[in-house]
């Protein structure tokens, strides 16, 4: 999920999805790297962080272990 996504930012998606009662893995996918952006991501209820560029062994690994 895209943190920057216009109209409804991948914080406000995720905590609709959240409220809804889905357990689903959630991604958090920026160009932050930031500490501080990856705990409010985390705390949000996002599963994982992945930072922007990405290397594709990356982003397999992650979901292989979520």
């Amino acid at each position: 999920m895209d943190l920057g996504m216009p109209i409804l930012n991948g914080f406000e998606a995720t905590k609709i999805i959240r409220a809804q009662g889905s357990q689903i893995p959630i991604i958090a996918l920026t160009a932050s790297a930031f500490t501080e952006e990856r705990d409010k991501a985390m705390s949000s209820g996002f599963s994982d962080y992945l930072v922007k560029p990405f290397l594709p062994k990356e982003f397999y690994d992650m979901v292989l272990f979520i």
